[in-house]
């Protein structure tokens, strides 16, 4: 069935950004097609609307000590993805987060897991070798899978099997040898903690004016000293093999092209892609040096992309199904103008903070606590973020949603008004603006049953009643958000 303009830029939205709400849809509707996706994929050009500072979510109050669990980049992460302008620069860190995975609860240690998430940011629309060398050597990943303790005559295999296992080739590209001599080239790492010299005296002190003068809390560093500096000989190559060496091999080598070219494919367009689509991706992520960007243009260009494998074929993670209810709600401009930038050590508002503890423990509960990946492997996408825990806990959320926030300013009347706005005539025009701001599709649903629920809670009369609002809204929810249908994007 072809796709009218409009079915475009929301499917757009859906892959390259996080959720296609009505609200979103009035923004790139003008643009057309090919000026959304320049404007989604060329997200350097837009104001992403975030300044709230990373370290803010971890002071409570202006004199109390900063909190530096991980919890608090996993917070700051949530933010970001709920608030920006920049959709896929967000979309894109998470593609990359479940790929080169790193674990924030044994790092336990937010200025690693900042760090780790600034070197995706940074380098996910470059060279994938860039991306990778900077993730290898990045404090995060040297404490995840213990780099650190990796030196000349005492090597640890742990990194080197994983980086060839899940980063790049995968099994059965490489011998237990290659291991072995991988582990040997990667040696010579190390982590500097400075927030903890004098013996951690005046640790409090210290880190807030480190956080203040913005002077680095820890990180990863690589010594030639400590590195095993004789000949290795790995995947037929021989040589006194650098670290950065070896990425640039496993870069170069074809498995790696077609692997992680196929879960380009699969992340923003459908899963368990044919052969010959397979290769295609292979050959693109090589004539473009894993450049994500390049790969992307590319990728929207395939037909595949516009197939009805693709169009609502991706069941929905929990990002993909809470922020972008989040995103829709109409409350990006005021959550955005609640951040207060001053300093790395102020705190943010108390209400904000509330709401996006609530967020993240969604998140959490639904399977997918961004920077929390179960394993070194990351999560699995698919079916499995549909199951009954995770639908009740969908539906719980929908009781719930519309009555977020203090009594005169609730989502639900945020988004009463956002449809009353649109002076609908009767209330099956009601519903149908209802399943447009949420981007449920009108002709999947049972139109005459949800205006029958509308109007058993008081319809029109309660969506005007700045006390009630929430009631037929959170009646019309339980019942749209629920539906099969609405488990795809």
């Amino acid at each position: 069935m072809a796709l009218s303009e409009r079915q475009k830029i929301s499917h757009l939205l859906r892959r390259l950004g996080l959720g296609a709400g009505e609200i979103e849809l009035q923004t790139y509707l003008p643009l057309g097609v090919e000026g959304t996706i320049d404007r989604l994929i060329n997200y350097e050009n837009v104001e992403s609307g975030i300044t709230m500072l990373p370290y803010q979510m971890s002071v409570d109050k202006p004199d109390s000590p900063p909190n530096l669990d991980s919890y608090i980049a996993s917070m700051w992460w949530t933010f970001r993805m709920w608030a920006t302008q920049r959709p896929l620069e967000e979309k894109l860190a998470l593609f990359w987060h479940t790929h080169l995975a790193v674990g924030a609860d044994k790092v336990d240690f937010s200025p690693m897991m900042f760090e780790y998430l600034g070197i995706l940011r940074r380098r996910q629309m470059g060279r994938f070798a860039d991306l990778l060398k900077d993730v290898s050597i990045s404090g995060a990943m040297l404490r995840y899978l213990d780099g650190d303790h990796s030196i000349a005559n005492r090597s640890n295999e742990n990194f080197a099997r994983e980086v060839m296992e899940l980063f790049t080739m995968g099994i059965g590209n490489y011998t237990e040898h290659d291991v072995h001599e991988a582990a040997r080239i990667c040696t010579g790492f190390g982590l500097s903690y400075p927030i903890f010299e004098d013996n951690g005296q005046k640790y409090d002190l210290r880190v807030r004016s480190f956080l203040e003068s913005g002077i680095p809390l820890a990180g990863g560093f690589w010594s030639y000293a400590l590195h095993d500096q004789g000949n290795k000989t790995i995947l037929g190559q021989s040589g006194a093999f650098t670290p950065n060496d070896f990425m640039e091999i496993l870069c170069k080598e074809p498995a790696t092209a077609k692997r992680i070219g196929t879960k380009f494919f699969e992340f923003f367009a459908y899963n368990r892609p044919s052969q010959a689509i397979q290769e295609h991706m292979g050959s693109l992520f090589k004539k473009h040096d894993g450049n994500s960007k390049k790969i992307l243009l590319d990728l929207v260009q395939m037909d595949e992309f516009w197939s009805d494998k693709a169009v609502r074929g991706i069941y929905k993670s929990p990002v993909d199904f809470c922020i972008a209810l989040f995103r829709q709600t109409g409350l990006g401009d005021m959550i955005r103008k609640k951040q207060n930038p001053l300093s790395e050590v102020t705190p943010i508002d108390p209400q904000l903070k509330g709401g996006l503890y609530y967020l993240v423990s969604l998140l959490q509960k639904q399977g997918l606590q961004p920077l929390y990946p179960p394993n070194v492997k990351g999560w699995i996408w698919g079916h499995q973020w549909v199951t009954a825990g995770s639908l009740s806990n969908r539906i719980q959320l929908s009781s719930s949603l519309f009555w977020m926030g203090n009594p005169k300013q609730r989502i639900g009347n945020a988004t009463a008004n956002l449809i009353l706005k649109q002076n609908p005539k009767n209330e099956q025009e009601v519903v149908e603006l209802f399943l447009r701001q949420f981007d449920a599709d009108p002709d999947t649903v049972h139109m005459k049953l949800l205006v029958e629920a509308f109007n058993k809670v008081g319809g029109m009369t309660n969506l005007q009643n700045i006390d009630n609002a929430p009631v037929p809204l959170t009646e019309l929810a339980k019942l749209a958000f629920s539906a099969p249908e609405f488990q795809f994007c």
